[in-house]
């Protein structure tokens, strides 16, 4: 199967990532808008399995992180204020509060990392670190995105209708897979800090 387009010489593209895409490295809330000058492989293609920077670490199909944690602390916010309790909405407590507000921290952080990924890639630098580190912290946060969201929902986090429980399953998965938490450790600890290879 062939997953390179070919462009006209003043062309502009637009990809946009279906909610069921994989990604680490572009924002998947919106359109990413690429100059001619960012295509990468034979001129006038744009090589949609995962471009130049899948020599240094990153794939198209990392994982959808930051969307699941932010879809997560989202509905945790709008629970704490709908669910009254003893005359008043649970998110009015530090209880509650103080772990979605840490979860949304971890998430907007490991988004960062992320955003720093895509400069080097954008520049064309090495950014195998920068990409692992993203979906390590990533992964990590969406976690805990996840496990707030199910302790605030309390027993209805586990109904169906919430959607909540199917996505405490998923976001455990992105510390396994496409690449697990290990696979990360022992890159970060040969290539970035100079330990010797542990397999």
């Amino acid at each position: 199967m062939n997953t390179a387009t070919e462009l006209p010489a003043d062309a502009r593209v637009v990809l946009q990532f279906l909610p069921s895409a994989h990604c680490v490295t572009l924002d998947l809330l919106h359109p990413v808008v690429l100059g001619r000058g960012a295509l990468t492989g034979s001129d006038g293609l744009i090589d949609l399995t995962g471009c130049e920077a899948r020599q240094h670490g990153v794939s198209r199909r990392h994982c959808l992180l930051k969307r699941d944690g932010r879809f997560l602390i989202e509905r945790a916010v709008a629970y704490a204020n709908q669910r009254e309790v003893f005359g008043g909405p649970i998110g009015a407590n530090q209880g509650v509060q103080f772990p979605i507000a840490d979860a949304w921290i971890e998430v907007e952080a490991a988004n960062l990392m992320r955003w720093k990924a895509c400069e080097l890639i954008d520049a064309r630098k090495p950014c195998g670190a920068e990409a692992n580190m993203a979906k390590y912290l990533a992964a990590k946060a969406s976690w805990e995105a996840a496990n707030v969201c199910l302790q605030t929902h309390g027993g209805f986090g586990f109904a169906c209708e919430y959607d909540i429980e199917r996505k405490f399953r998923e976001t455990r998965l992105y510390q396994v897979a496409p690449i697990s938490t290990n696979m990360i450790f022992s890159y970060i600890a040969e290539h970035v800090l100079g330990l010797p290879r542990s397999f």
